[in-house]
């Protein structure tokens, strides 16, 4: 019996002392897969972090741009603004010269030619000797 005892404790401290290596490489592989984990993670976050920082850049370039946008809305409007004014400014200065060359036109026609008025002017002056 002893002998079978003995036999028994054999194996059994032969199923143990695998027990115990196959524990030990679960543990092994557990740590190598937590290791492959956290890389994992710290990419993962590295990629977060460069997205969201990246989405930062983006948002302010867009308040950038459509600031510019606004400003170059109320210069275009400024703009507008002035040459309307210079166009009416033109516009009153157009009815103006055409007014003076009406009136001129006028008194042209009504003159008496420069020719005609010195022969005339002639003629009474002899008349008056």
């Amino acid at each position: 019996l002893r002998a079978s005892a003995k036999s028994q404790g054999a194996s059994n401290d032969d199923a143990l002392m695998q027990i115990s290596k196959d524990i030990e490489e679960m543990r092994q592989e557990h740590r190598v897969e937590i290791r492959l984990l956290k890389k994992e993670h710290a990419t993962t976050k590295t990629k977060a972090r460069l997205i969201r920082k990246e989405r930062d850049e983006l948002a302010e370039a867009y308040e950038m741009e459509r600031s510019s946008n606004n400003d170059l809305e109320t210069s275009l409007e400024e703009l507008m603004g002035l040459l309307q004014a210079e166009r009416t400014m033109h516009g009153e200065k157009v009815k103006e010269l055409r007014a003076v060359k009406k009136k001129y036109n006028n008194l042209r026609r009504k003159r008496i030619p420069t020719e005609a008025a010195h022969s005339a002017s002639l003629a009474s002056l002899e008349r008056a000797d």
